[in-house]
């Protein structure tokens, strides 16, 4: 159950948080170009502080999965499971798909989260808004985010995949 409220954690970082946080980027900035706010535009401070939020909700959880984990990354053989009889038969093809869906959400996670994290790092080194060099800030900022969201989301349909067989294996036994 502790699990499921990470999941829930990392859902409203990434899909309800990280996504307003690229719209209002993306459609605030031209509908409110000189709205300030503590000196800064609004568009911006929205962006930030719910990309920060989001970034903090992200690392707890990530926290908290690797302290249940007992501080241990994901490992499994090609088949996860110790029982022979899963090796063969109509479990054969389940075992392999699950095995490679926990890999794969571990390995995904950790990248998604990787990208978040460089993103304030990058902006610490954020060019002026005239320097020439922006541009190439901008389209970095936009490409890390983007995939970093990209990862994040594809994520939840490996988890979905490790629910799936979770529920059928507790359900069968």
């Amino acid at each position: 159950e502790s699990f499921s409220s990470l999941g829930v954690a990392l859902m409203t970082a990434w899909w309800i948080l990280g996504s307003s946080a690229i719209l209002i980027a993306r459609y605030f900035k031209p509908l409110f170009p000189r709205h300030k706010l503590c000196g800064t535009a609004v568009w911006f401070q929205l962006h930030r502080d719910l990309n920060i939020i989001a970034l903090v909700l992200q690392i707890l959880a990530v926290i908290f999965i690797y302290y249940q984990a007992g501080w241990v990354w994901y490992e499994c053989s090609y088949l996860c499971t110790s029982d022979v009889s899963n090796l063969l038969g109509e479990y054969f093809i389940p075992s392999v798909i699950q095995d490679f869906s926990k890999k794969m959400h571990a390995i995904t996670g950790f990248f998604a989260t990787c990208l978040a994290l460089s993103q304030p790092i990058f902006a610490f080194f954020r060019p002026s808004p005239h320097s020439k060099y922006r541009i190439f800030f901008n389209w970095l900022h936009w490409f890390v985010g983007m995939a970093a969201w990209s990862f994040a989301s594809k994520n939840y349909s490996f988890d979905t995949l490790n629910s799936q067989e979770l529920r059928r294996s507790n359900n069968s036994g």
